[in-house]
């Protein structure tokens, strides 16, 4: 799954706004303070859904150009990756990807609803330019 969107916002808030939902998970599923140079190579567990826990790697910090982490468990191996590419002062592209591989089939339910996450991946980002 790709979704590319334009934000008229800048690439420095953008990115910011992306670490902060990281650090924010970090210190509401361990309890630790995370600073962003300490966040390349971090894995925690993390409450994936409702039902489901899974251990958060993250992969690829680039400041102002990329994130990358992996949520996997038992079940299935998630790989999310956010790259951003500064388009003018004030507007920036964003590219989310998603590569999943799922190892139960009991875990179709994971890519099932797929199309609504895209339209709801959508309207979050819409909502950080609403608060630049």
């Amino acid at each position: 799954m790709e979704v590319t969107t334009t934000l008229n916002v800048s690439i420095d808030y953008l990115f910011n706004r992306l670490i902060e939902n990281l650090t924010y998970d970090i210190v509401q599923n361990t309890g630790q303070t995370i600073h962003m140079k300490q966040l390349e190579g971090y894995s925690y567990l993390t409450q994936f859904d409702k039902f489901n826990r899974a251990k958060l790697t993250i992969n690829k910090i680039k400041l102002n150009k990329k994130i990358q982490y992996t949520i996997e468990n038992s079940d299935f191996k998630i790989i999310k990756t956010y790259k951003l590419s500064k388009l003018k002062a004030n507007k920036v592209k964003l590219v989310f990807k998603q590569d999943k591989k799922l190892f139960n089939r009991f875990s179709w339910g994971i890519s099932l609803f797929d199309w609504i996450k895209i339209y709801n991946f959508k309207r979050i980002v819409k909502c950080l330019e609403l608060g630049y």
